[in-house]
C-alpha cells in the first residue's frame, strides 16, 4: 500500500515530496491521506475488522455448506 511506503520512508524525504512524486507516476496519493491514516493508526479500524471477519465467516458456511451438498450429491 502507498500509505505504507510513505511511512517507511519518511526519514529519508519529506511527505509532500514523496506525494508529488508519486502523483507524477500516476499513483495518485495527497499529504493529507497520510497524515489521515496516521491520524487514525495504520492498522484497520473496528469496522473494517467486524467486516473481515464476517466475510470469513460466511466463507467458512459457504465451504461447510458445499461439501454436504457435494456428500450428497456424489456419494462415495
Amino acid at each position: 500500500m502507498i500509505v505504507d511506503f510513505l511511512r517507511t520512508h519518511r526519514h529519508l524525504y519529506s511527505i509532500e515530496r514523496m506525494c508529488r512524486v508519486l502523483n507524477e507516476h500516476e499513483y495518485a496519493i495527497s499529504p493529507a491521506t497520510f497524515y489521515r491514516f496516521q491520524a487514525r493508526g495504520f492498522g484497520p479500524t473496528p469496522a473494517e475488522l467486524d467486516e473481515a471477519y464476517t466475510a470469513h465467516r460466511l466463507f467458512e458456511l459457504w465451504r461447510a455448506n458445499r461439501v454436504q451438498t457435494l456428500r450428497a450429491v456424489c456419494p462415495v
